[in-house]
Order: structure tokens, then sequence, then C-alpha cells
């Protein structure tokens, strides 16, 4: 199971993309190979999962 956890201190689109980018940029199978997604209720981190995403299940 990969887990990625990161605290920030803001909540924007702006920085969940550059958090995305900066993984699928270390390991960029992993768009391609990531199926289901668990993430908090945070509109913001939801929306730009799908954005980087689009074929996994998100829920939260």
């Amino acid at each position: 199971i990969a887990t990625v956890f990161v605290l920030c201190e803001s909540r924007t689109k702006v920085l969940y993309r550059a958090i995305w980018e900066k993984v699928i940029k270390l390991a960029p199978a992993l768009q391609n190979n990531v199926k289901f997604i668990m993430v908090d209720y945070e509109k913001a981190a939801i929306a730009t999962l799908h954005e980087f995403f689009p074929v996994a299940a998100i829920h939260g």
C-alpha cells in the first residue's frame, strides 16, 4: 500500500497541484497505476486529484 502524507499550511488547488506534480515527477508510473484514493473532504484536494488521476476512484 503506497501512502502519501503531507502537512500543509494552506488548502488551495495551487498547492495541491504543486504537490502532485512533484510526486508524479518522482514516480511517473504512479499516475497510470493508482486505482483508489482515500482523502479528507477538502474540495480543492479532491478536484486536483481528479485532474491528476482521472481513472482512480476517489473517496473522501
